[in-house]
């Protein structure tokens, strides 16, 4: 299968590629950045300093810096654009993501179907959103290639510098990939790009009554897939079951954004092709008693092995 390469946005063109483990400091150690969000009963924990943070790298406690996050952000809006996507809960989304994404961050638009467009590059005025998706050409294909959109996706907006983010609006069905689950998986494992999903057609799914258990299958598959895009990052995943709730997923999925920690890790991943588990703590102490809050981070990170290593 050919799916077309994103020349992503021009802007990439020129960006060195970013090499997890690979950042210095000053006194030339190996760092790499954690994005995070802290929470405390659904609301943002915001204000918070370093001395509130605990970092483990495969068990082990490590020293990280507490720096500003980086702004502007490079946000990435990817749309199913299929022939039998959910067309009222994509437009609302899109409505909802236009409304509530703040000026001076950098938006892009890309679209799939069994192949990937890019319909707009990264521009600040987000305005232009929705009329670029709405002259989009409509897909004639059957086929939908969620898989190889994500690998595609992750693969080039990787090479942007700064913080990045990719917005997935889609069922996550997928007929024709030529990457599968795990060459996604791993995709997200070796870039700290941080990814929120929001899943179409969930009503539609639930009431279904599948013919047979591949369906049924199926379905909880690209489930699955959508909340496996957001733990493996540090993101969210929201199923709207109406064409209202989309714009407030996206209010919420946009307050996400403007409340990201950034950790600087004082250490290397280790290139030898194997996942190395990340884990953060975030609480408070006040007269001797320690208040835990709940936090969002990314699972961790795999590198290639590199033979210099």
């Amino acid at each position: 299968m050919q799916t077309r390469r994103i020349g992503m946005l021009g802007v990439a063109l020129a960006a060195s590629v970013l090499l997890i483990g690979a950042g210095k400091t000053d006194d030339q150690q190996p760092t790499f950045p954690l994005y995070v969000n802290v929470e405390q009963g659904g609301k943002p924990v915001t204000a918070l300093s370093a001395a509130n943070f605990r970092v483990f790298l495969d068990g082990r406690g490590r020293e990280f810096g507490l720096e500003v996050v980086e702004t502007p952000a490079s946000v990435l809006l990817l749309v199913e654009r299929g022939s039998r996507s959910y067309w009222p809960h994509i437009r609302s989304a899109i409505e909802g993501f236009v409304e509530y994404a703040p000026k001076g961050h950098w938006y892009g638009i890309v679209t799939f179907d069994r192949e990937t467009h890019v319909v707009k590059d990264f521009t600040k005025d987000q305005s232009w959103i929705p009329r670029a998706f709405s002259v989009a050409p409509h897909s004639q294909w059957g086929e939908i290639a969620t898989y190889d959109a994500l690998a595609n996706t992750v693969e080039i907006i990787s090479q942007l510098p700064g913080r990045r983010v990719i917005v997935v609006v889609g069922a996550g069905l997928d007929t024709f990939s030529g990457n599968g689950f795990g060459d996604v998986e791993k995709a997200l494992e070796s870039t700290d790009v941080v990814v929120f999903s929001v899943g179409t057609g969930t009503a539609q799914i639930m009431d279904s009554t599948p013919a047979n258990m591949f369906q049924d299958l199926e379905q909880l598959q690209a489930r699955s897939f959508l909340r496996m895009l957001a733990d493996k990052t540090g993101g969210e995943a929201w199923f709207p079951d109406f064409d209202a709730a989309f714009p407030r997923a996206m209010k919420q999925l946009f307050q996400d954004v403007s409340t990201q920690y950034k950790l600087v890790v004082k250490a290397a991943i280790p290139s030898d092709g194997r996942f190395h588990k990340v884990k953060v703590e975030a609480f408070t102490v006040a007269n001797d008693k320690r208040q835990d809050f709940k936090v969002r981070v990314r699972e961790g990170f795999r590198r290639a092995v590199d033979a210099r290593d």
